[in-house]
């Protein structure tokens, strides 16, 4: 089997889950706990299928870990990966986190998912605002979804195909570095 290795882009690097780097990834998953509105599901490093592994994201400056990514394929749904981003608010500055998912996203329709699904709660402005402007289309509302906050709120859900993932990034990669260039072009390259 082909063991995925680190994936580095300009301002991160992305390296699968390892006995290396555990306490940083328990670390920021009690952060991810605590923070509902970008965290999603405990991570499931038993998940039945997956688009490749689970990792963690490191800042290239600084080398600190500020965040986690993971996908699952959906039950029930062949080739259909939902992808979840966690970034500390308190560690990431703006940008990392959109080269970070741009990168992990591109990696997993390399790995053989057909679309890419996300949920966000709704009152995750941040998240929300980004995808609207990068033109991501909400798919579905799903009301009175996840109970947070003493109220239940609505999930709002998101899907893209790897053509719709080009287009969407050609609109959004000149701000980020590589300039107008595909996500590879970012530095996503394997590290070895």
């Amino acid at each position: 089997m082909n063991e995925t290795r680190a994936l580095a882009g300009s301002w991160v690097t992305l390296e699968p889950f390892s006995a290396a780097n555990r306490a940083e990834v328990r670390r920021l998953d009690v952060s991810r706990q605590r923070t509902p509105n970008l965290g999603g599901a405990a991570i499931r490093l038993d998940a039945m299928k997956s688009f490749g592994p689970a990792m963690l994201i490191r800042a290239n400056t600084t080398g600190e870990a500020f965040g986690l990514v993971e996908n699952a394929e959906m039950t029930g749904y062949p080739g259909v990966a939902v992808v979840l981003i966690f970034v500390d608010p308190d560690l990431a500055r703006p940008g990392v986190a959109m080269e970070a998912f741009a990168i992990y996203v591109q990696h997993v329709f390399a790995s053989g998912a057909r679309l890419v699904h996300i949920e966000v709660v709704e009152f995750n402005e941040p998240v929300l605002r980004m995808l609207h402007r990068i033109g991501v289309g909400q798919q579905a509302r799903l009301r009175d979804q996840m109970y947070t906050g003493g109220r239940f709120w609505d999930v709002l859900v998101f899907g893209f195909d790897s053509e719709q993932f080009k287009m969407v990034w050609s609109r959004y990669a000149r701000i980020l570095p590589g300039g107008n260039r595909k996500p590879a072009a970012l530095g996503s390259r394997p590290r070895a």
